[in-house]
């Protein structure tokens, strides 16, 4: 297994060699030879291309020819972390500690966008999908905080001369009002009805299973195709998609959203959490998708069922007790 793994990273370093100088100076010689689009194929091995954007379905191959028409190699994540090391460094400080490297790390890795799509909108984006995945504020505001001090120390020692504005300072990340989640009130799920006609079956579809079920918004929104038995009515969230070891169950979906997931289109993909977010804002301005996970536990316990289907069914590693505190 070691060995597997091993020669699964060193192919990984190989296929993104091109990010180092000596490297990205002969490719841009070869694209200059041929052109940019067979150098990044060749180099890469992949050329599937989206039929309307004309884009490279893998994101390396993608990253390889922008920067080959830019002439430049991106600055990505790691890059940050190294510079801000030579700083430390540069003034006689100590090293970063293992718990800030590896806190970084989990940072970066949990970050659906590379430096260069790191917009505003973008952040915001990543901010409800944490929240709606069960993140607290406390653990958000951690994540973009160590990204954002990356971004301004390397926006001061010049790395990111290009940048004019740390996009983290127009997302609010504060922990205050991440810490307090809406519960879905009966008022709520009565206007709920009124909206479900408008929705699109991308954005319909998650909000059923939620408020059917109490999912997390994530853990509908990494579902593929394979995940569905529609003839058993189930969906499965399956261990490294799911927040941790006891979010992996199976859960049984209603005859009503299994007939929607007959006629998806799993191509187009899911809705996104700040889409989804918005139209419910529509009818309650403190509403989120996570605020259904929250209202079936009240439920739950308006109607008399056993705390452990609830917790079953929610995926909770917390003990009856703590659950009850909890909500």
């Amino acid at each position: 297994m070691a060995e597997l793994e091993a020669a699964h990273k060193a192919k990984q370093q190989g296929v993104t060699r091109w990010r180092e100088a000596r490297e990205f100076v002969n490719l841009l010689e070869l694209a200059d030879a041929v052109d940019i689009h067979t150098a990044a194929e060749n180099y890469t091995g992949k050329w599937e291309q989206d039929e309307v954007t004309g884009d490279y379905l893998d994101p390396n191959t993608h990253a390889l020819a922008q920067a080959l028409i830019n002439r430049q190699v991106p600055v990505v994540w790691n890059d940050l972390i190294r510079e801000v090391e030579r700083i430390r460094k540069r003034k006689n400080l100590s090293p970063f500690s293992a718990s800030w490297h590896r806190n970084v790390g989990i940072a970066i890795k949990q970050c659906p966008f590379e430096l260069a799509e790191a917009t505003p909108e973008a952040i915001r984006e990543w901010i409800d999908q944490m929240q709606d995945s069960g993140l607290s504020g406390l653990t958000i505001n951690s994540k973009c905080s160590l990204l954002s001090g990356l971004v301004s120390k390397c926006m001061k020692s010049g790395l990111l001369r290009e940048i004019a504005m740390n996009p983290f300072d127009a997302a609010d990340y504060s922990s205050g009002e991440a810490d307090h989640i809406y519960t879905a009130i009966e008022k709520d799920y009565r206007d709920l009805s009124a909206l479900l006609p408008q929705l699109l079956d991308r954005q319909l579809i998650p909000v059923l299973i939620q408020v059917y079920c109490g999912t997390r918004i994530s853990e509908v929104r990494n579902r593929k195709r394979e995940d569905f038995d529609l003839e058993l009515g189930t969906m499965q969230i399956a261990l490294g998609t799911a927040k941790n070891k006891a979010s992996v169950r199976t859960i049984p979906l209603p005859s009503n959203v299994v007939e929607l997931l007959k006629q998806f289109s799993f191509e187009e993909g899911w809705g996104t959490a700040s889409q989804i977010n918005l139209r419910l804002k529509s009818l309650n301005p403190d509403l989120t998708t996570h605020s259904f996970r929250h209202g079936i536990t009240d439920l739950g316990r308006s109607n008399q069922v056993d705390p452990a289907h609830i917790e079953a069914l929610l995926g909770h590693r917390l003990s009856i007790s703590q659950m009850s505190n909890v909500y």
